[in-house]
């Protein structure tokens, strides 16, 4: 889970702000990482992001650079809770990939992912990059057609002059209007908005469109519906809402939840201590004389691989069969997990695989297997 939060159209200094209260307020969906992305009326993009609270990018001069509303056109805001990829500044949001700025909530399956790179030929150190990278270079309605898991995207288009938005029913996001229509705002939870909005100080007021009949004030953004909204036709205002241009892209129904949890527990059995490989056998006790189920217990059996970084499973388990089974990351969380990690667990009977953070926190790889015979023999 993360947050996108944001700001477009006639941006002003009291936008400045808001903004900062917008991403406070939207710390609590992604504590990793903050970012914030400044477009320019001429053009220019300003970006500053970093593997810290939002009260910590505050304080850097990139932060103070890019929160400018007077010469600004559009803010694109988010705060990271990684699910894949390290937590670092590089994988911070947003990104920047030629004529696209944008950010992403959500995360996508294994096998989404590398499409995405095989097909803009190039390798991401986290799958967000890869869609930002994938709409600058193919196109968003190519892009979609790739894209397996959870998205809420945003991203402004240099070249087209756009706000873009689209999400799929895994995540949501919310829009609201100023009473001029000349300003736009976003959030993952209407909540920040609202929380936001609240909290201005006098010398901050903002009037909000609220619709008259219903009293709404703040809209979801339809799933699987593209916005598109001109930025200088959004800065000019008007006396009605801002028609954007939408289109449906809907991309792949997301992989069923058995390919996630297999029905595997994210609490292992933390009586094991083996260090690399452990198998589970049910026998039946000596001289009980009973065939019935409820008469076998199950007794743990270890054996002790000594691994290394080329080869973590002893050599019982190859990369290519890892990867098999990690195919869609992380079976409870969905987080990527990689071959040589230390901390990750493989259920060989269940065809599952969890990430060091789901496993039992002591950075030991382990295996279960059906037959023990195998490895010992």
């Amino acid at each position: 889970m993360c947050g996108l939060v944001g700001i477009a159209g006639k941006l002003e200094t009291k936008d400045e702000a808001m903004m900062k209260r917008l991403l406070v307020f939207d710390y609590f969906r992604g504590p990793d990482s903050t970012g914030l992305a400044s477009i320019r009326n001429n053009g220019d993009v300003k970006i500053a992001k970093g593997a810290v609270s939002p009260l910590d990018l505050f304080d850097t001069k990139k932060f103070q650079e890019t929160n400018n509303g007077f010469p600004s056109i559009a803010f694109i805001g988010h705060n990271r809770l990684a699910t894949k990829g390290g937590v670092n500044n590089t994988n911070a949001h947003p990104f920047q990939y030629d004529h696209i700025v944008g950010a992403h909530n959500g995360t996508l399956d294994q096998s989404s992912w590398n499409a995405l790179e095989d097909a803009i030929g190039e390798k991401h150190s986290v799958d967000s990059m890869a869609v930002i990278h994938a709409i600058a270079k193919l196109g968003i309605e190519e892009t979609v057609k790739l894209l397996q898991g959870a998205w809420a995207l945003t991203w402004y288009d240099l070249n087209a002059k756009t706000i873009n938005f689209l999400r799929n029913k895994e995540r949501p996001l919310w829009m609201a209007y100023s009473k001029k229509f000349d300003r736009l705002f976003w959030s993952s939870e209407w909540v920040t908005m609202d929380a936001a909005l609240r909290t201005a100080s006098k010398h901050q007021d903002y009037e909000m469109y609220v619709e008259a009949d219903t009293n709404y004030q703040y809209w979801s953004v339809k799933q699987d519906w593209w916005y598109r909204f001109d930025i200088e036709q959004l800065r000019a205002g008007g006396d009605s809402l801002p028609k954007p241009k939408v289109k449906e892209l809907k991309g792949k129904e997301p992989a069923p939840a058995v390919s996630y949890t297999c029905g595997v527990s994210n609490f292992p059995n933390r009586s094991s201590t083996t260090t690399s490989t452990t198998t589970t056998k049910t026998t039946t006790p000596s001289g009980s004389g009973s065939t019935h189920s409820h008469a076998s217990t199950k007794r743990r059996d270890c054996v002790n691989l000594e691994g290394s970084a080329t080869s973590p499973f002893g050599g019982f388990l190859s990369r290519e069969q890892f990867d098999a089974l990690a195919k869609y990351g992380c079976s409870w969380c969905t987080a990527s997990v990689e071959y040589d990690e230390p901390g990750v667990t493989v259920f060989e009977s269940q065809g599952a695989v969890l990430c060091p953070s789901c496993s039992v926190e002591d950075g030991t790889t382990r295996m279960y297997v059906h037959d023990l015979d195998r490895i010992a023999g």
